[in-house]
């Protein structure tokens, strides 16, 4: 690895940061607070392990399911160390760790990043404690359909985010243009792209990286292929395996589960409600709201939510129904017309793969804790719930200001103006003003005692001993002044310094959640990426503090 790294590493609390609920700080720090909610304590390597043999011993189609895998890792130019672990799940001892998420455009936010080192991180750990075959899985998002979420990405510049779209496919007025991972980019991704370059400050670096991203993103590409292959580049040698849901012969394996939800959706809905009741109850929120339903129909091209309706079913917004009869003969017909909501992906994700642990965002965790009793009505062993790993990336020039100006930086999450007011309050504490206050005191004191000696020696001079005392007390306030436009002018760029900081640790928010991984490859190279691979830490109660 580059020796251009002399990084450290510190932790802090999540509750000295804003933008992590109470039920997340609670899963981290007192999980026996929770623990009835979850499958296993993902701080005990005894709970893991005993979760890894529960998976491995639970039925799975494995021969068809390495059969899709390897189809889709020749669409995603997956490497030999993928494919090798593609195969290893043909084992029946082997399990995975997966991860996922949206297909956020080129690759998305850091939190990609960490997600998916964290995964690769535990399935070495899990493979040397439990000598079983554990391999690390990326879970496509590629059913979402939520285009505006997916199709922008963030690069900070001098004083903001700079927000970069892509724009080449127009919603319609009501509904949304099906999954995102089928959706091909049109021209306009080559003006993104060269909006993203220009927005990128030129380094050494810039140019291999735009050539990467240009090869996956052009058009023509899906969402779903153009992120995939991003990643096993990006993640090339360890191994990764991809996989999207959006598959037919996935989704003909999913026909059981998908029939169940229809079947028995009234104790699905009785499991999740029960449990976000208890949530709630319990002072807690509830990420998901309960639906009857848990399945979306793709139909000419939109993907639609099915309903409860008087006849048996419909799709919302659509007029479009079905009896119960008829909509389980469709799943069995064209299973790939449907796909799961957040309730059923979960479920779809372990009836497919022999997953031991589920690498999370803190919206995630919050979600999982409601699916243990989603869990035990679909018979499939609930997978830990692991947290991903929390980091912010603190660059050289930002350690700089922190130091200099002795920042406490969780607190620019906050109020800045407010922040920095405070700020101006412990460092000046009104002392400049008080001791020119004070001078003026004592040079009139002076004054007063001078004057009757003056006098007494020529008594016309009482009129210079008073131009005298004006013209010091004139100079001294000229001084003042001048002292206090150099104070200011120093409070300038203290305040400036300070927006600076914000904005590369906290630019909308937490920097993982907010900036383009594009933006630090950019910076560092890729090499930053090993980098992360070796100093992330896989004990992620805590956010962690990379300095680079």
């Amino acid at each position: 690895m580059s020796n251009r790294f002399p990084s450290s590493h510190m932790t802090l609390p999540f509750s000295e940061l804003s933008g992590f609920a109470p039920l997340f700080r609670t899963y981290v720090t007192n999980y026996e607070a929770l623990s009835g909610y979850f499958g296993g304590n993902p701080a005990d390597d005894t709970d893991v392990q005993d979760l890894v043999q529960r998976t491995v011993t639970h039925p799975r189609d494995r021969d068809n399911l390495v059969l899709a895998l390897h189809r889709q890792a020749e669409l995603f130019h997956a490497d030999v160390a993928s494919r090798s672990n593609i195969d290893q799940l043909q084992h029946p001892e082997a399990a995975v760790i997966v991860t996922g998420q949206q297909l956020g455009l080129a690759g998305g936010p850091l939190y990609t990043l960490y997600k998916t080192i964290t995964t690769i991180q535990l399935a070495r750990k899990l493979t040397k404690k439990t000598g079983k075959p554990v391999v690390p899985v990326f879970w496509l998002e590629s059913e979402d359909h939520d285009l505006p979420e997916a199709a922008y990405l963030n690069i900070p510049n001098q004083t903001e985010l700079n927000k970069i779209a892509y724009t080449g496919h127009i919603l319609p007025e009501k509904g949304n243009l099906g999954p995102v991972g089928r959706i091909a980019f049109s021209e306009q991704i080559n003006e993104v792209l060269a909006e993203v370059e220009a927005a990128l400050m030129p380094t050494d670096f810039r140019a291999e990286l735009m050539a990467l991203i240009r090869s996956e993103y052009l058009p023509g590409a899906t969402f779903c292929v153009a992120f995939a292959r991003l990643l096993c580049k990006l993640f090339a040698g360890t191994g990764l395996v991809m996989i999207s849901p959006d598959d037919p012969a996935l989704k003909t394996l999913s026909i059981p589960l998908f029939q169940k939800a229809i079947q028995e959706k009234d104790s699905l809905y009785q499991a999740l409600s029960t449990t976000s009741n208890e949530l709630l109850a319990a002072g807690f929120h509830a990420q998901v709201t309960p639906r009857l339903v848990n399945l979306f129909y793709v139909h000419e091209g939109t993907r639609y939510a099915i309903e409860s309706a008087e006849s048996g079913y419909q799709l919302k917004g659509h007029h479009r129904t079905f009896t119960e009869g008829e909509l389980l003969a469709e799943i069995a017909a064209h299973p790939t017309c449907f796909s799961p909501n957040v309730v059923l992906r979960p479920q779809m994700q372990d009836f497919l793969l022999p997953t031991a642990v589920y690498v999370g965002g803190p919206g995630e965790v919050a979600y999982f804790a409601q699916f243990k009793k989603v869990y035990e009505w679909s018979g499939t062993p609930m997978p830990i719930i692991f947290p991903r790993a929390s980091a912010t990336l603190m660059e050289p020039r930002v350690r700089k200001i922190v130091d200099r100006n002795q920042l406490h930086w969780p607190d620019l999450a906050g109020n800045v103006d407010t922040y920095f007011q405070n700020l101006v309050k412990r460092f000046s504490n009104g002392k400049m003003d008080a001791v020119f206050d004070s001078t003026l005191q004592v040079l009139a004191t002076e004054m007063d005692q001078l004057k009757p000696l003056v006098i007494a020696q020529d008594g016309s001079l009482d009129r210079a001993v008073e131009a005298t005392r004006t013209n010091l007390f004139n100079e001294l306030e000229k001084l003042r002044k001048r002292v206090l436009q150099a104070e200011k002018r120093n409070y300038d760029a203290l305040r400036d310094q300070v927006w600076k900081a914000r904005l590369a640790l906290f630019p909308d928010g937490l920097q993982e959640r907010n900036v383009s991984f594009l933006y630090f490859l950019n910076k560092y190279g890729t090499d930053l990426i090993t980098l992360l691979l070796d100093k992330l830490d896989v004990e992620t109660q805590a956010h962690q503090v990379i300095e680079l």
